[in-house]
């Protein structure tokens, strides 16, 4: 069995925050390929990396490493009072001195702000749900799936029914739905490092169902809009004539495709969750 290259080399590390406070427990990667150098995936896929450590209560860290060899660290710490995420930009350690004690220092500073999207244990949760971001302050637009499996709490990024979005600071719009017509949107402000959660709460949706038999087979299809929005069209099968709507009041408006005999049909109707409201098609004269 071949022996392991010997390590005679001691890098003292000391990392300190932005505020050059000690960084205690600051998970530091350590990697011997300048390729494998990517601090989006080290934390959750650590590829190659050369050696993990954790920082002591000063911020200190003992390595031993190989001589002539290049090093690349990247290192991360949550700083919990104020519950952002840190890291270095960038720490090439080259040029070593054989057997010898070294020391450097590392400071760190607030990653991009992260926005983590979960959902709650509800009906809506059985289907996928898809977020749009849209940059207000910041010109960034993402779109990003929230997995079908519901949960409590969000254990980390990447969990089951978590979504999450990291940009630079700034404000966002951010827009989810799913496709029984639950719909979410509102305004949401990061800051650099920062760690946001956003519940997508319950969604009951209710239905409306248009009933089509007081028309003839001349009428249809029906072009419908809700509120402004198309839903497509009426035919005359009633199967395909019903449609999710999250509770509320709407207004529809349906106007047919007969030139001879052109008609228009709008009322306003109201949604209540679980539940299926009859919509009734007046005879068209």
């Amino acid at each position: 069995m071949a022996q392991e290259p010997s390590k005679s080399v001691v890098l003292n590390l000391t990392v300190l925050s932005d505020k050059d406070t000690p960084a205690a427990a600051a998970e530091v990667f350590l990697f011997d390929n300048s390729a494998n150098y990517d601090k989006s995936v080290a934390q959750t896929k650590a590829i190659s990396p050369t050696d993990s450590y954790i920082t002591d209560g000063n911020g200190n860290v003992t390595v031993s490493i190989e001589k002539d060899k290049s090093y690349y660290a990247f290192i991360i710490w949550k700083d919990t009072q104020r519950n952002i995420i840190l890291t270095n930009e960038s720490s090439n350690i080259n040029n070593l001195p054989k057997n010898l004690k070294i020391s450097t220092t590392i400071r760190l500073k607030p990653n991009d702000g992260t926005i983590l999207f979960y959902s709650l244990a509800n009906k809506s949760s059985k289907v996928p749900i898809s977020i749009s971001i849209s940059g207000v302050s910041v010109p960034i637009k993402q779109s990003i799936t929230v997995l079908s499996n519901a949960i409590t709490i969000p254990s980390g990024v990447g969990s089951p029914g978590v979504a999450n979005f990291s940009g630079r600071y700034g404000t966002y719009k951010y827009q989810a739905q799913n496709e029984d017509g639950c719909v979410w949107t509102d305004f949401i402000s990061i800051s650099r490092g920062e760690l946001k959660l956003v519940e997508l709460p319950s969604c009951s949706v209710g239905k409306v169902s248009f009933l089509a038999s007081n028309l003839k087979n001349d009428d249809f299809p029906l072009n419908l809009s809700i509120d402004g929005v198309s839903f497509g069209q009426i035919s005359n099968t009633s199967t395909s004539n019903i449609f999710n709507l999250m509770p509320g009041t709407y207004t529809y408006f349906a106007t047919n495709t007969n030139v001879q005999k052109p008609c228009v049909w709008t009322s306003t109707f109201v949604i209540e969750a679980d539940k299926t409201t009859d919509v009734l098609l007046p005879i068209c004269r």
